[in-house]
């Protein structure tokens, strides 16, 4: 499956079947868009990519209101990329590097060393994406509150602008919060 925003294919099928020219044509120069992403580490586990933020100090929690309220930071933070709807939260084990994933019989690689970042910038991070979401998912994605031509219609002559939950593209398709785009075979 290839997302696709008005037809337009985004990542080329050899690329997409290639995971260390996929990490560093496509994920690498998204997650160098913002400092708390560009400190992950990536694993590629034999069946997908693992990015994971490493913290400076432990997280503890003392309720499980705070279990809770952690669950959904690591949501939200899961969705900025493209990434398996399905996949675990704070709970994951993902497979140690250098291991054989048994499913593939594949070596897990590191593809990139991870750096520990502050509980604060992760939190930081979650303000962002909870108060300006479709702002903060424009800058990881385009590195820019402002993409010519519109990714949505792809017209030459348009420019899509973000706002804090919508994107305003001028010229053809208005504003928009990317329900154009679709996912083909």
């Amino acid at each position: 499956m290839i997302p696709t925003c008005s037809g337009t294919r985004i990542v080329d099928p050899k690329t997409k079947a290639d995971p260390k020219l996929f990490y560093h044509s496509v994920i690498r120069p998204k997650l160098e868009q913002h400092p708390v992403l560009k400190d992950a580490e990536v694993l590629n586990t034999g069946r997908g990519l693992h990015a994971i933020i490493w913290f400076d100090k432990a997280v503890e929690f003392t309720s499980d209101g705070e279990r809770q309220r952690w669950a959904g930071i690591v949501r939200t933070i899961q969705a900025v990329l493209p990434t398996d709807p399905d996949c675990p939260g704070i709970t994951a084990l993902t497979r140690a590097r250098g291991s054989i994933n048994t499913k593939t019989g594949k070596t897990v690689q590191q593809l990139h060393a991870g750096t520990p970042v502050s509980v604060e910038s992760v939190l930081e991070l979650f303000e962002q994406l909870r108060t300006k979401p479709f702002r903060t998912v424009m800058r990881i994605l385009f590195g820019s509150e402002k993409v010519q031509p519109c990714p949505v219609c792809g017209r030459d002559d348009t420019t899509l602008n973000a706002l804090d939950f919508i994107g305003s593209c001028y010229g053809t398709c208005g504003r928009s919060s990317w329900p154009r785009c679709t996912t083909s075979s």
